[in-house]
This record gives C-alpha cells, sequence and structure tokens, in this order.
C-alpha cells in the first residue's frame, strides 16, 4: 500500500515536533547647576601715587576681591600686606575684571516622566488574531508535552540506537512542533482546546517510552494530539505544515509533504467503516480486515486458513496471502515485488518497509 510511502513524516510530523519583544526604554537625564564666573583683580596703587589716596570707591565693600589689603591700615589687612609699607608692591592702576561673571543660563532637562517610545517602522503585517485563548497555557501545554516526551525510557532507546542524548536537546526538538502549532494558533491557522492536553503528553510518554512502536498505536496515541492543535485546512486541502490541517474524531492528521496535501488518518475497531485509499484513510486494526464488498472492519483470516491469492488483504496487515494460506508477511528489508507481500503491506524500491514508527532520531535524541 503506497499509502504508508508518505507516512514518513509521521515519525515526528515534520520534526515532531518569536516573538520579538520591542523594549522601551525610560531615563531621567537630570542637569542643573550653574558655572559661576572668577574675577580676578590688581591689588597694587597707581605707580608712583600716594596709595592712601585710594578710598572706598576704589574698593567697593561688595567686590569680588573685597579681601584685597586696605591701605588705610596696618601692614597686615585680613590678613593681607599694606601696599604703603610693601616696598615691592605693585603700585600700578588698580585693575579688575568688570566683565559680567559666565552664567549657565541653559535650561535644565525636565523629567517628564514620559518614557519614550520605539519610533521605528510600523509594522504593517497581519496583525495577531484575538483568539481568546492564554498564551500561558499554551506554552504550559507544550512544556507539559516536551517533559513527557523525553523520558528516561527514550534515553535507553536513543542511546541503544547509537545516538548520543541530550536532555535539553530533547526538549528543544519537543517544543518545535509544539511553538509551530502556537503560531499557528494566533495566526489562525489552528485551533486549541486544553482538554487534550495531559492526554497527549501521555500518548508522547508511551510511544517514546516504545521506541519504535506499530503504526496503528502511533495513530491512536496521536489522536489526543490532533484535537490539542487542530488545524483548519480539510483532508486534501492544500498545505504547509502539519498543524494546518483539520483532524476529524479519533483521527491524526498531517501535511503530506511531496503532494503538500493534507492527509488524516484513522484505526478503526471491528464492524466501523473502512477505506484503504483517498485523503482520509481508514484502517483496520490489527487483528482486523477490512472487508472491500461492505467497507466494514471484519475478523482477519487467522494464519494458515484460505485465502484467494497475492493480493487478497483477507489476513489483514502484517501477514500475506502464500501460497493460497495466510503467512506472516515479509519483514523490513526483505527483497519483494508486490506489496502484499510485506508484514507492511508496502513494497519500495524493492525492499519491505517497516510498519513502525522509529522515533528515536539524531535530531530527538537531542544531538542536532
Amino acid at each position: 500500500m503506497k499509502t504508508f510511502a508518505r507516512l514518513g513524516s509521521l515519525s515526528l510530523i515534520a520534526v515532531t515536533l518569536a516573538a520579538c519583544m520591542g523594549r522601551t526604554a525610560s531615563f531621567e537625564d537630570e542637569q542643573g547647576g550653574a558655572g559661576a564666573g572668577e574675577t580676578s583683580v590688581d591689588t597694587g596703587g597707581t605707580s608712583g601715587a600716594d596709595t592712601s589716596a585710594l578710598d572706598d570707591t576704589s574698593f567697593p565693600d561688595d567686590a569680588p576681591w573685597i579681601d584685597a589689603p586696605d591701605p588705610e591700615d596696618g601692614w597686615f589687612v585680613d590678613g593681607g600686606p599694606d601696599p604703603d609699607d610693601a616696598p615691592w608692591w605693585d603700585t600700578g592702576s588698580p585693575s579688575f575684571d568688570t566683565g559680567t561673571p559666565f552664567k549657565d543660563t541653559g535650561t535644565p532637562i525636565k523629567d517628564t516622566g514620559i518614557i519614550s517610545s520605539d519610533t521605528g517602522l510600523k509594522d504593517t503585517g497581519t496583525p495577531i488574531k484575538d483568539t481568546g485563548v492564554d498564551a500561558g497555557s499554551l506554552y504550559s501545554t507544550c512544556a507539559k508535552i516536551s517533559v513527557a516526551t523525553c523520558n528516561s525510557s527514550f534515553e535507553a532507546c536513543c542511546k541503544a540506537r547509537g545516538f548520543t542524548w541530550d536532555y535539553i536537546g530533547c526538549e528543544d526538538v519537543s517544543r518545535n512542533w509544539c511553538d509551530d502549532a502556537v503560531d499557528g494558533v494566533f495566526a489562525g491557522r489552528t485551533t486549541y482546546n486544553g482538554a487534550y492536553a495531559d492526554a497527549c503528553a501521555a500518548g508522547w510518554k508511551a510511544m517514546t517510552s516504545a521506541c519504535s512502536p506499530h503504526l496503528f498505536d502511533w495513530v491512536k496515541n496521536q489522536v489526543p494530539c490532533s484535537q490539542l492543535f487542530n488545524g483548519v485546512v480539510p483532508p486534501g486541502g492544500a498545505c504547509t505544515r502539519s498543524t494546518e490541517c483539520r483532524a476529524g474524531l479519533n483521527e491524526m492528521a498531517w501535511c503530506d509533504e511531496s503532494a503538500k496535501r493534507c492527509r488524516a488518518l484513522s484505526v478503526i475497531p471491528l464492524g466501523g467503516n473502512c477505506n484503504y485509499f483517498g485523503a482520509s484513510i481508514k484502517w483496520c486494526d490489527k487483528g482486523l480486515t477490512c472487508n472491500t464488498t461492505t467497507g466494514k472492519c471484519v475478523t482477519s483470516t487467522p494464519v494458515g486458513g484460505s485465502c484467494f491469492g497475492a493480493d487478497d488483504t483477507a489476513c489483514g496487515i502484517g501477514y500475506s496471502c502464500k501460497s493460497g494460506k495466510c503467512a506472516v508477511g515479509s519483514p523490513p528489508g526483505a527483497s519483494c515485488m508486490r506489496d502484499l507481500e510485506c508484514a507492511s503491506w508496502e513494497c519500495d524500491f524493492g525492499k519491505c518497509t517497516d510498519i513502525s514508527v522509529p522515533l528515536a532520531s539524531k535530531a530527538l535524541c537531542g544531538g542536532i
């Protein structure tokens, strides 16, 4: 059955499983104070003149050089020498800085309490749709699934198959699928139903613990995950990722990478409707087979029972009709010419494929 040729993508559902946060900056820039100009004064007398002539008009009380020596007083005035008695005193014409002292007239920056905003280019893309779903719940769900996936049993599985194990790397890859689904929710391509979160996590734990589960077991354990994050594109519709594809009740859905079309797969119990072909495939569970006349799942013919040729499906998946009797189908890797010779019911390039889903990989084991 060429159905399974496309199911390689199921092993992790597109590897199995940015928001850039704009940051605003606030600042306070307080700038104050004024620089005061400094004046200089020559306190000497006039050359060749009686310095006693200098009076209070030459030395105003409020001058910045008030501490200069008083010529009327003794040798020391305010700690300074008397110029009449000092032979070395500069008796030239007094001079002082009459310029206006420097004043800082700049206006201090006022703290307006307004936080600066990003005035960059406006994002003209499609706005995030308000789905009514709390983002925290979505990412909490992803964390729960990644922890369930990367368990100690899966670690043993990875190492047994020669892959490097890294717990953090496993969690990162596991979250890729879930984070992609979350992006789909915000973009309106995917719906979210948190009631399936625990069942989805339990399904992942069971499957990675099994290491290489049978395809049917894999599908049944993925059904809750397809309901947890369910796409809006029906089977047969165009798609770019699995989280866009809609799964019906008891179905898992994925995007067929080769055809870029949504597919759905379910495993049907005894008496249920079945079909082997189309966009929505319904396989009968192990021990059952699809009666192509009635379109119902019936009990398969046991090993050794009679069957009607190489193309008879009465023996059920995993078995083949050989020489008119039901027998175990050929294992993975065995040479083949017809699909139904193989236990997987798929012969690909002359070799039987494996009906199990090998979850251990370099990526999911953490050694990307």
